[in-house]
């Protein structure tokens, strides 16, 4: 059944009903509740996508708009030949085995997204990137395990929770901190030899700088962004040599790596830095 008024890229049939995923990819099965929410559902049609799927902020059945507000448990499961998929920013959960072996190579979870459930991407693995929006705020088990994410993972500041084995079996390098996640979630979530490097601005000003021994005159004297405390957590790298290279090229610190676990203050004024370390190179960026 399809509306006038309903998105193209989708239809929305009747609670349940088997027939309405096409083998096209185009179509998309749907249960509504009386609250005006739609869950996108699986379908009972072997490898009901293919290429790309959207997934819309909102279907219509009948005369009543529904939101898509989740995606449902193994609604893609197993959809090899799904290569690519679009969340609207109205989707704030996504199901068990959501995506889980499927065929998809880079995802984008939606800033209104804020839990991705158990085994949501397990053994995606043609998957090589996934960027989360900065609500998100819990990964549950084996979330991405044995996909083939790899490379930096950025960890949005809000996520407080990451279930066992989230990461474990991908080629992820390094993990980009922006909260304060327990140091204890890192062991049996990520593959070992990951590097993690923290952000944690300092929140007392910068003091005031001294002043020239000779005054310089004004027009001459060109403006410089304060700098900030930003401190480093490396893991697994003992006695290695760590350098932190602007974009520029100018060396901003270089040390060797003591013990299994090593922390360093550095002060950065704004901008984006390269961190070289036992051979892995990843970028960041101070705001």
């Amino acid at each position: 059944m399809r509306s006038p008024a309903q998105p193209a890229c989708c239809v929305l049939c009747a609670r349940r009903a088997p027939h309405c995923a096409n083998a096209d990819g185009v179509s998309i099965t749907y249960e509504t509740d009386n609250r005006g929410n739609a869950t996108v559902t699986r379908s009972t049609v072997v490898d009901a996508y293919s290429g790309r799927v959207n997934i819309p902020a909102s279907v219509t059945r009948g005369m009543k708009t529904y939101s898509v507000t989740s995606i449902g448990d193994r609604a893609f499961e197993n959809c090899a030949d799904l290569t690519e998929v679009t969340i609207s920013n109205v989707v704030t959960s996504i199901g068990n085995r959501a995506f889980a072996a499927s065929g998809l190579t880079e995802v984008i979870i939606p800033n209104s997204v804020t839990s991705i459930g158990s085994g949501a991407f397990w053994g995606c693995n043609a998957l090589k990137k996934v960027t989360f929006g900065e609500s998100l705020t819990a990964i549950s088990n084996v979330a991405f395990n044995n996909s083939g994410i790899e490379g930096t993972l950025t960890i949005p500041a809000r996520v407080t929770g990451i279930g066992e084995g989230a990461f474990l079996r991908t080629k992820i390098t390094t993990v980009y901190l922006k909260g304060r996640l327990n140091p204890a979630w890192r062991s049996g979530v990520f593959p070992d030899g990951v590097t993690f490097i923290t952000e944690r601005p300092d929140p007392a000003p910068a003091p005031d700088p001294i002043p020239d021994p000779v005054p310089t005159p004004p027009a001459a004297r060109l403006p410089q962004p304060p700098l900030q405390r930003y401190l480093l957590t490396l893991n697994n790298l003992d006695g290695k040599a760590v350098t932190v290279v602007s974009l520029d090229g100018k060396t901003v610190d270089r040390f060797v790596v003591s013990g299994d676990e090593m922390r360093r203050a550095i002060a950065l004024a704004p901008g984006s830095y390269i961190l070289n370390a036992g051979g892995t190179t990843a970028k960041f960026v101070v705001r």
